[in-house]
């Protein structure tokens, strides 16, 4: 009974990182973010196309995981390559879950899906630089309520709170001293989410962390001479780190 639970979980968690894969592909395109040209599919509930030749992928090659493998890795008509990251990103959101699950039964379900769902804001940051507030906003209020990992709905409030002003403050400063926009709607939204589900009492060191973490991130892109960096995989990153580290203490 335990191991199929626990294959139980590991598809539960394919199958929702397979669905967030799917939105990090479709909604820019569905919330003209991004402009396209060819067999793009305009909502969440279309069939999935094969983005080089257009044509339907059939059921069985979109199983999560599994489908990468039956169709060979290439698209069942075209026989163009499929990306490697899809299976990867399926096979991590199994591991994810069924390690939380195993560390701490059902209730590590909530905190499988709330990094599976960062997971899926550092890749769609990564890839678009965008970070949809679509997203961020039912995620702060979720975090406001509910949090899992803060009870004291005070320090949720003020945590949230000093994410917000530190985030913009910090933005706009080097707004004013590099005499160009800087400010980041999406990375201040998800900076404010941190705060109401973490609390005041970790913010400061996520804050830091998640500066580290940027740095180091920020150097290959400086390196090539580029300006923009996207900051949503290091405060992602940074907020996985505080979130264990809230559920080990």
């Amino acid at each position: 009974m335990y191991i199929f639970v626990m294959i139980m979980t590991f598809l539960l968690g394919t199958i929702l990182m397979s669905f967030l894969g799917m939105l990090v592909y479709r909604m820019p395109v569905i919330m003209e973010w991004r402009e396209t040209t060819g067999p793009h599919p305009t909502d969440i509930f279309s069939r999935s196309r094969c983005e080089y030749c257009g044509r339907v992928i059939p059921f069985i090659f979109i199983i999560p995981l599994f489908g990468y493998f039956f169709c060979r890795g290439r698209c069942y008509y075209c026989k163009d390559k499929v990306s490697l990251v899809y299976p990867f990103m399926e096979l991590l959101g199994g591991i994810i879950f069924v390690g939380f699950f195993a560390w701490l039964g059902l209730s590590g379900i909530v905190s499988a899906t709330l990094v599976i769902v960062l997971i899926f804001i550092a890749w769609m940051d990564f890839n678009e630089t965008w970070i949809p507030l679509v997203v961020t906003l039912p995620l702060f209020w979720v975090g406001l309520c509910f949090s899992y990992y803060q009870s004291d709905a005070n320090a949720r409030v003020m945590g949230a709170a000093l994410g917000f002003f530190v985030s913009y403050l910090s933005m706009a400063v080097i707004s004013y001293f590099k005499k160009k926009d800087v400010v980041a709607g999406g990375d201040i939204a998800l900076i404010t989410c941190a705060g109401a589900w973490l609390g005041i009492d970790i913010m400061p060191e996520f804050l830091i962390l998640v500066a580290v973490i940027f740095i180091i991130h920020a150097i290959p892109y400086r390196i090539k001479g580029e300006m923009y960096v996207p900051m949503g995989p290091a405060i992602c990153l940074g907020f996985v780190v505080c979130i264990v580290q809230q559920l080990i203490s």
